[in-house]
């Protein structure tokens, strides 16, 4: 089976100065679906070569600006962005052409008779947007999709999760150089931001540092530092230095905008941060978290949060421990064998039907 994958983003580490949170689950991803037999054909720009001069180019994965021959088109959606993606003059120096390229895969292999797989990421794709679409699969990385859509949740690498499932037994939270961190970008949170990261901020010993778009913007920046006074924003930050910031922290919480909580749409923060053994604490609005979080580290708002931690801070490392291999046994739910057979089966069944 050969699958042509387009997405506007990194296999690699990649650059600075970019929103992509896909860069801890697509090569993972993207290994598994080569593990259980599929060709891989990269369909977008090579941006880890021509960017990030990091080439993943192998066997069974290769890059291609043509239109090739394949069994299904699989697609991370990109939306349209004015001024970026979408009623910008190509000449621009702002414009990229994702949602160029990804309109005309589309357009051309709808008439091929073959499945296209749209994974919404983001859920930012309407009804509207799909119509005309013939053999489509619809996924969103939600417990609860909307719209009827499949599940497709983001993929965790199995092997760093055993590496850190190693490192357990060595966790002491005493060598933890802040209490709460949050690394993310702005979009859609300002109201979770409020409550669970900034009145929490208050009443810590320590600085809460931010990371991410939230200073990127000089006007944006200067409102968000009169809304927001008790964070220290510290910019974005490269991609490599994630699981440092989460092994010095001692919790960080899973905000999200409303569609997240609504459809159980948990990010790859969640892992990310279990990754450094930092506690993701997760506020309660979440559907079906029963499912996914131990029930130490829900919170219902900012105050319950400054009591959990203040609790934890007493509790024995021992136990806090054992909470860790709890939660690690939940998110087993996130395993890429598991995401990538889905994918592989729903081909298989939609060419089964077309056949």
């Amino acid at each position: 089976m050969k699958i042509g994958y387009s997405c506007w983003g990194f296999l690699g580490n990649g650059i600075k100065d970019t929103p992509d949170g896909g860069r801890s689950h697509r090569l993972t991803l993207l290994k598994e679906l080569i593990r259980q037999g599929v060709e891989i054909v990269m369909l977008q720009k090579n941006r880890d070569l021509i960017e990030g001069n990091q080439s993943f180019s192998r066997k069974n994965l290769i890059f291609s600006g043509e239109l090739p021959e394949i069994d299904a088109l699989f697609v991370e959606y990109r939306w349209k962005i004015v001024g970026r993606n979408y009623k910008v003059r190509k000449n621009n120096p702002a414009y990229t052409p994702d949602f160029d390229r990804q309109s005309e895969l589309i357009n051309f292999y709808n008439n091929r008779n073959i499945p296209i797989i749209i994974w919404d990421k983001d859920q930012k794709l309407g009804k509207n947007e799909i119509k005309g679409i013939k053999n489509l699969i619809v996924f969103e990385p939600a417990l609860k999709p909307r719209f009827n859509r499949k599940s497709l949740l983001f993929p965790m690498d199995n092997h760093r999760t055993k590496i850190v499932l190693k490192l357990i037994g060595k966790y002491k939270k005493n060598i933890k150089s802040s209490k709460l961190c949050y690394i993310g970008n702005q979009y859609e949170r300002d109201g979770s931001f409020k409550e669970f990261i900034n009145k929490p901020a208050s009443m810590l010993d320590t600085k809460t540092p931010v990371f991410g778009n939230w200073n990127k913007y000089p006007e944006k920046y200067k409102q968000n530092m009169q809304k927001f006074s008790n964070v220290e924003f510290k910019g974005r930050v490269q991609f490599n230095k994630v699981n440092n910031i989460y092994k010095k922290s001692f919790s960080t919480v899973l905000i999200a905008p409303r569609r997240y909580y609504i459809t159980g749409h948990f990010t790859q923060r969640l892992f990310e941060a279990m990754w450094g053994l930092c506690i993701p604490f997760t506020p309660q609005q979440y559907h079906g978290w029963q499912g996914l979080i131990i029930k130490d580290f829900i919170i219902r708002s900012g105050k319950d949060l400054i009591n959990k931690i203040k609790k934890l801070e007493t509790t024995p490392d021992s136990d806090i421990r054992r909470m860790f291999d709890r939660q690690f046994e939940k998110l087993n739910l996130f395993n890429a064998s598991k995401q990538a057979s889905i994918i592989i089966n729903e081909i298989n069944n939609h060419n089964g039907r077309l056949g």
